[in-house]
C-alpha cells in the first residue's frame, strides 16, 4: 500500500512537470516515462490529442502528435495484405501474425479503414470474401451473380460515404483548430 501511495505521489509530481500530459496520453507514452524525472524526446511523438470541440458535436476525432503511429502502419500493410489476397481477409489473430503486430493494433486498423471494415462485414456475413469488378457482363451472367453485384454496389457506395464522411471531419477538425 505504500508504495502505491509513493506512485501516487511521484506521478503527480510528473504531472506538474509535463512528463504525463493531462489529455492526450497513450499506453506507449505513459510506459515511455514510466517513473522518469523528464520526458523522453520519442514522448510527444506517442501522444493522442483528442479534439474536444469536435467531441461536443459527436465526431470522434484524434490527432496523432507523431508520425510513427503503429495502427496506421498496420492500417496500411494490413490493406494490402487484403488487396493482394484479392479481398480474403483473415481472422484478427492471423492478420497480427502476418503483419506481425498485436491483435488490439489490428483491431485498431480495421476500425480505422472503411476498406478493411467492409471487407470483415462482408467476410462475416459470408465466410470468405473475394473482391469481384463489377463489370456488366458479370452482373448480367445469373441472377446469383446480380445480387452479389448489388451488395457489392451497396458496400462501395457505403465505402464512398465512409471516405466522404472522413474528409469532411478532416475539415471541420482543420477548421475548428484555425479558430482556436
Amino acid at each position: 500500500m505504500l508504495f502505491l501511495a509513493y506512485v501516487n505521489q511521484y506521478q503527480t509530481y510528473q504531472y506538474t512537470k509535463g512528463v504525463i500530459h493531462y489529455s492526450g496520453m497513450t499506453k506507449e507514452a505513459y510506459w515511455l516515462n514510466f517513473l522518469k524525472f523528464k520526458a523522453n524526446g520519442a514522448f510527444w511523438k506517442m501522444l493522442s490529442i483528442p479534439d474536444a470541440t469536435l467531441a461536443r458535436l459527436g465526431i470522434y476525432y484524434d490527432y496523432y502528435t507523431g508520425t510513427d503511429d503503429s495502427g496506421i502502419k498496420a492500417m496500411e500493410k494490413t490493406e494490402a495484405h487484403v488487396k493482394a489476397h484479392h479481398g480474403v481477409i483473415p481472422s484478427v489473430m492471423r492478420l497480427s501474425k502476418i503483419i506481425s503486430c498485436s491483435r488490439p493494433t489490428i483491431e485498431k486498423a480495421i476500425k480505422r479503414s472503411s476498406y478493411l471494415k467492409a471487407r470483415k462485414a462482408e467476410g462475416d456475413r459470408r465466410g470468405a470474401v473475394r473482391e469481384v469488378p463489377l463489370t456488366n457482363a458479370v452482373l448480367e451472367q445469373t441472377p446469383q451473380q446480380t445480387e452479389v453485384g448489388d451488395q457489392l454496389g451497396d458496400l462501395i457506395k457505403e465505402q464512398e460515404a465512409d471516405d466522404v464522411r472522413d474528409e469532411r471531419q478532416h475539415l471541420a477538425a482543420k477548421r475548428a483548430r484555425k479558430r482556436a
